[in-house]
């Protein structure tokens, strides 16, 4: 019987018997006759997967790899095939290039990942299994395997960081310190003060913001100020050079407010006489541009941010702080979560709701501080009174 009750270790459970594609019989234990008849019809559905797909049953990894590799440049961003070729020619290529990719096993790869661990940092070896699993999962796809041999190894191998690093990764500002740096902003670093003072109430992605525009190429308003709306397209590239879709390709629609729109105006009206200012032959294309007219560079940026928040004695934060602090902001004063979400772009909800998380650990851990430095003051003053 595929389904049947059998004691093991002295307890009764269920049974799931069946064969996988390969022919080999399986034998799984359940504490639940709905878990086991759920994976006996996953093994069943697997098991009757195509043994002959259209590619070659002997290609080798490296072969399929360099065919994956042409077909994903197609569709994905230049710098996810930059990052999968790199990948891929420095570290997979060499360890697995000669393997057949149908003999390609779980155990191979977790000797080969553990021993790259003692030379490289967790993020290449996070990189490395990432490109390693988008690869196999398309295999599955052209039907060459039938399950993917690298799948959850990176919690096996611990390179999976948990909730509570994820969250301490999380950096925004507070209220009063936002305040502070964009106040101080305006007058260290004029040029980009209403840039930051835009994303620090969108929560755009400093890419996103670099590449803003009031119109897209066919005219298409982006920036609507009437309606509080700016439609998100773009992102700028890692290497400054030109744009492409923001984070997971996909596109949104962010509100603005009304001090947000405010802020706009007033900028693109003193773009107007920065033009005349500079000769700019036509208005730059990206709403907040360098001074050459050109996208921002992003360096330039974090060195400006840097001296402002010397200027204003604050501790360090990144460009991307403000989105952060935008989405802190927003949780702080009730804003629906799954709200936030589409207005940061986030692909799961557990991403915005780590940042309220963090959030709220700042709120309490300041609280402690606080609360640890006003009681012997307190203490004292009972003492005097006594």
């Amino acid at each position: 019987m595929p389904i049947a009750k059998r004691k093991k270790n002295g307890r009764q459970q269920w049974v799931a018997d069946y064969r996988d594609g390969s022919g080999h019989r399986v034998q799984r234990f359940f504490r639940t006759r709905e878990e086991a008849e759920e994976t006996f019809a996953k093994a069943v559905i697997v098991a009757q997967q195509k043994t002959r797909p259209d590619l070659p049953t002997s290609i080798t990894f490296a072969q399929y790899a360099e065919r994956w590799l042409a077909q994903g440049r197609t569709h994905l961003k230049p710098a996810s095939c930059e990052a999968y070729d790199r990948m891929l020619r420095l570290h997979l290529v060499p360890a697995f290039g000669g393997l057949r990719l149908r003999d390609l096993q779980r155990g191979r790869i977790k000797a080969v990942l553990t021993e790259k661990r003692e030379r490289y940092a967790r993020n290449t070896l996070h990189l490395m299994l990432g490109t390693l699993c988008a690869l196999l999962n398309a295999a599955i796809e052209d039907e060459l395997i039938v399950a993917n041999p690298a799948a959850k190894l990176g919690r096996a191998l611990r390179l999976v960081q948990n909730a509570k690093v994820r969250q301490e990764q999380v950096k925004a500002m507070t209220r009063e310190q936002r305040d502070v740096f964009l106040r101080t902003a305006t007058t260290v670093e004029p040029w980009w003060a209403p840039m930051w003072a835009v994303q620090a109430r969108t929560g755009l992605r400093p890419g996103e913001v670099y590449a803003l525009r009031e119109d897209d190429d066919e005219g298409t308003r982006l920036l609507d100020l009437e309606a509080g709306t700016a439609r998100i397209l773009a992102t700028l590239n890692r290497a400054g050079t030109g744009v492409g879709t923001p984070k997971g390709n996909r596109a949104r629609t962010v509100d603005l407010s009304a001090q947000t729109v405010a802020i706009l105006r007033a900028h693109l009206g003193r773009r107007k006489a920065e033009k005349l200012a500079r000769g700019w032959k036509e208005m730059p294309a990206p709403i907040f541009c360098s001074q050459d007219g050109g996208y921002a560079d992003a360096d330039v940026v974090r060195h400006a941010m840097d001296r402002v928040l010397k200027a204003a004695s604050l501790p360090h934060f990144s460009p991307h702080s403000l989105r952060h602090t935008y989405a802190s902001a927003l949780l702080d004063a009730g804003k629906d979560v799954y709200y936030v979400c589409r207005m940061l772009g986030h692909a799961s909800i557990k991403e915005t709701v780590s940042i309220r998380t963090a959030a709220g650990s700042r709120r309490t851990a300041a609280a402690s501080s606080t609360s640890s430095t006003i009681r012997p003051r307190c203490n004292q003053l009972a003492t005097k009174a006594g």
